[in-house]
């Protein structure tokens, strides 16, 4: 968001990232590396109530969302609005109700390869 220009700081005006884990390019990791707008934390302190609390204009990335498949069947889709999350969770696209995952079978090739690996402990 840095390089896009979305994010903009300067030292000494109070704004620092904080961070409790960073896995990327070695680009990333150069960025990372000894910058002052960057501060590395437990992950207890980053997502501690309190703290994230502090922060006025806080966006929140949910990186898992959890579904009830009751009453799904294999080829149905899931939309956004079937999905509940933290309050005021709201979508990033709002032009149309995007769909979130669609219901698979289970894989053959994985079946197969169950039933060969329990081929072997039998022998």
């Amino acid at each position: 968001m840095i390089h896009q220009g979305h994010v903009h700081a300067t030292v000494g005006d109070g704004f620092t990232q904080r961070l409790a884990i960073a896995v990327g390019s070695r680009e990333l990791y150069d960025f990372l590396d000894n910058n002052p707008f960057i501060e590395a934390h437990p992950v207890e302190h980053v997502n501690d109530p309190f703290v994230v609390s502090q922060n006025e204009n806080l966006v929140a990335v949910n990186s898992a969302i959890e579904i009830d498949l009751t009453g799904f069947e294999v080829g149905d889709s899931i939309h956004f609005s079937r999905v509940t999350g933290a309050e005021g969770l709201k979508p990033t696209i709002t032009d149309r109700d995007f769909t979130v995952a669609t219901i698979a079978a289970p894989s053959v090739a994985a079946a197969s390869d169950e039933d060969d690996a329990g081929d072997n402990d039998a022998g």
